[in-house]
């Protein structure tokens, strides 16, 4: 199995929408899972690419896998298996204004019950405490500042991938 291309960026950006619209075209193979959490899962790693694509792509056949996560671009070991994965793929990442995504993104850990804090202000309050008991693995969903800082996801981007293989949209662009 290749993965071909991946959707990253930062989280309630429009990734989510982007691979609906892309997994119409009928030469794309995609996931039915909202992500796909092989590059940047250590236990999906050990089970290795045979059940990676029995998990996500079982009936692709010949189409290109195109595959979407989140989290990837702040994640340098995943950007870096993703590479190793398939040197020639292409990435898009998608962003968003920070503020705003971060304020979207706290409801949405508070609907999937990932997020404790009371209000946005104090979940703001507990990231940086959080980030230094925990790391980021463990709380890259609530970390509502860090996944902002789209500065640091971009050059661990570069690290990883020529520009020509990079497609950087801003939300704005994606619904116009």
């Amino acid at each position: 199995m290749i993965v071909h291309a991946v959707i990253a960026g930062a989280q309630k950006s429009g990734t989510t929408s982007l691979y609906r619209y892309l997994a119409q075209h009928p030469q794309l193979a995609t996931h039915g899972q909202t992500e796909m959490s092989y590059f940047v899962n250590e236990h999906e790693q050990r089970g290795g690419l045979a059940a990676a694509e029995r998990k996500y792509f079982p009936d692709a056949g010949a189409r290109r896998r195109l595959a979407k996560h989140v989290m990837l671009m702040g994640s340098e070991a995943g950007m870096a298996r993703f590479v190793a994965h398939n040197p020639e793929a292409r990435l898009i990442v998608v962003l968003r204004e920070p503020v705003a995504r971060a304020y979207s993104a706290f409801w949405y850990a508070r609907l999937n019950g990932w997020e404790d804090a009371g209000s946005f202000e104090e979940a703001l309050d507990c990231e940086p405490h959080r980030l230094a008991a925990d790391g980021w693995e463990h709380w890259r969903r609530c970390a509502y500042v860090t996944n902002g800082r789209y500065a640091e996801a971009l050059a661990r981007i570069d690290r990883h991938f020529a520009p020509e293989r990079t497609l950087v949209l801003f939300d704005e662009e994606l619904r116009a």
